[in-house]
Formats: structure tokens, sequence, C-alpha cells
């Protein structure tokens, strides 16, 4: 028998069991992109109502599909904070993580939870 698991599934059901307060996935895409074609149009942060608009225009695709799905449970299920980011980026997980621009996307349940310096210069969708 032959199964194909998502890990991002698998990875968020685990995250919201354990009750994290982060989930990281890490792509090959620079995060969450406005424009699938174009990489410069990383969205810096955005929350479930966000996220959802996206899917619902045609701007998340593919293999995003599975991660926009295991982010949304994931923060129903209690994970706090959802960071995507590059596998392929030189700051990687640290850059997200530590500093208030990132390197990725964070997702949130509620943007208005975000404090102001994690909301200033970063593009929201």
């Amino acid at each position: 028998m032959l199964l194909n698991i998502n890990a991002d599934t698998v990875a968020a059901a685990i995250g919201a069991a354990l009750g994290a307060e982060k989930l990281i996935l890490c792509t090959g895409a620079p995060g969450i992109l406005g424009s699938v074609d174009d990489p410069g149009s990383l969205i810096s942060y955005t929350d479930l109502r966000g996220l959802k608009r996206l899917r619902e225009e045609g701007r998340i695709v593919d293999g995003m599909l599975p991660k926009a799905k295991a982010i949304e449970d994931a923060i129903r299920g209690g994970v706090r904070r959802v960071h995507v980011v590059s596998y392929n980026s030189p700051e990687g997980i640290l850059g997200e993580v530590f500093t208030n621009e990132g390197t990725g996307t964070l997702i949130v349940a509620d943007v208005n939870a975000l404090s102001p310096a994690e909301q200033q210069g970063a593009q929201q969708q």
C-alpha cells in the first residue's frame, strides 16, 4: 500500500495538538505571493480573512493550496502564528522569526493583533 501524506498537513496537526506558539513551513517560494508569477510580490503578513481572499481571487494555486489549508487548520487549532519561508533564503527562519520585517509571510488569526512594529514597513494582504 502506498500513501501520500502532505507534510504541511501533518505539521499543522502536530502544532495544533501541542498548542504551539509558532509553526514554520518551509517552501521553495519566498512566502505567499500576491502574484504567482512575481517573486517580488511577497506578502509580509496576512490573516485568515486575507488568506481566504487570496484563494478566492486565484492568487493561491497549485502547491500553495494545501499549505493554505494547513495554515488555516493550524491557526484554528490554536497555533498563534504561522510563518511561510523559503528554504533558499540565506536569512531563512532566523530572519523571519527574529526581525519585524521577516523574510517570508506571517499569518495570524487577525492582523489587528499584530504590534505596530510588526506592521510597519511590511506589505499586508
